[in-house]
């Protein structure tokens, strides 16, 4: 009888702590629930942030991004992924172009109304005449008076180096842009592992033994 009493008062203390732990688990605070279901939902954001940094920083070739910065002006800097360079590459370029062209232009007219000169003004014809009218612009000049033609063939001589030093400048300039476009795109790819993230960070803790006191300096890469 005393056996049956003790079977009979275990299992009713055991459905009662069975029932117990169930009411405690169902009811929890749902916060808690909560900060479980965010923190899982946050595995895959988490996940694919971290993956934005090591692409960015996956290495470049500088021999390859010199070369094809060599073969096509702008194309190492696409390789490297500095779009925001093309403008200014492609606009350099644009300008030093123009700016050849239209001192070229210039050389060629004032060579040409200088060698238009040097002829007898009798054996000029009518088409060379009204260049010379056009290219000089003043019609106070007599190109039958010897003086004044002279001082002409001194203008348009100086006129001539002018243009023609300008012209060639532009053709430096565009040669050192070219070398230029393929010197930055092998410096970016070299330096396309270099972090600049937030993460670098520097401490100083001072420290101290039984044999020595100083400080210390930490990086953090």
């Amino acid at each position: 009888m005393e056996n049956k009493y003790m079977i009979k008062s275990l299992c009713v203390s055991f459905l009662m702590l069975w029932g117990a732990l169930f009411t405690a688990y169902s009811q929890s605070p749902r916060a808690e629930r909560e900060k479980v279901l965010v923190a899982d939902s946050l595995k895959l954001p988490l996940d694919t942030m971290e993956l934005e940094p090591v692409y960015r920083m996956l290495p470049r070739s500088p021999k390859k991004a010199s070369i094809l910065s060599a073969c096509v002006p702008g194309l190492g800097q696409i390789y490297n992924h500095k779009y925001w360079k093309l403008p200014l590459i492609y606009g350099g370029f644009a300008a030093m172009t123009y700016g050849y062209t239209w001192n070229n232009n210039q050389y060629k007219d004032y060579k040409q109304g200088f060698q238009i000169l040097t002829k007898d003004f009798n054996s000029l014809t009518a088409q060379e005449q009204a260049f010379l009218q056009q290219l000089i612009r003043n019609p106070n000049i007599e190109l039958e008076d010897p003086q004044q033609r002279e001082y002409l063939m001194r203008q348009l001589e100086s006129g001539m180096s002018y243009y023609k030093r300008n012209r060639d400048l532009n053709v430096v300039g565009m040669a050192a842009l070219y070398i230029l476009n393929i010197i930055d795109a092998s410096i970016d790819a070299h330096f396309s592992t270099f972090d600049i993230s937030d993460n670098l960070s520097m401490d100083i803790q001072p420290y101290a033994n039984p044999d020595q006191i100083g400080m210390g300096v930490q990086f953090k890469f």
